[in-house]
């Protein structure tokens, strides 16, 4: 009996092998092909548009999105100073992804004019007071 339920077991091991994670390996540039560092990168699922793991880019541009399940996803890229960039749907299989390089633009932004006011300190009317003693 116990040698027929330790087949059992077996046999459900082999035919559903537990899904394993894997990691995701891509690089992030400007548009002169330099690296950006310390720009966020986010794994998002393709079907429902879910965060389901991030990374940072280390002072090469490069990035590793660790132990991410199976499916089907998109990397999102921001840093200040750069407009969004997002790469191609893929497929995440049994082995570690190489992304291809996320490429981001510079943006720029328009403010209104800042007017900065203030007033000095009317130093004229400061007091020095001192005490003697003898």
């Amino acid at each position: 009996m116990m040698i027929l339920f330790l087949a059992a077991i077996a046999s459900k091991a082999l035919a559903n092998p537990m899904a394993q994670d894997t990691d995701i390996k891509g690089r992030v540039l400007n548009q002169d092909n330099q690296p950006v560092a310390a720009a966020s990168v986010y794994l998002m699922s393709s079907t429902a548009n879910v965060l389901i793991k991030s990374a940072v880019t280390d002072e090469n541009g490069v990035y590793t999105i660790i132990k991410a399940p199976k499916g089907s996803y998109y990397i999102e890229v921001t840093s200040v100073g750069y407009s969004k960039g997002k790469s191609a749907v893929f497929e995440l299989g049994d082995q570690t992804y190489q992304a291809e390089d996320i490429k981001l633009s510079p943006s720029s932004q328009s403010i209104e004019t800042v007017t900065v006011q203030g007033q000095m300190p009317n130093r004229s009317k400061c007091q020095w007071q001192a005490r003697i003693e003898r």
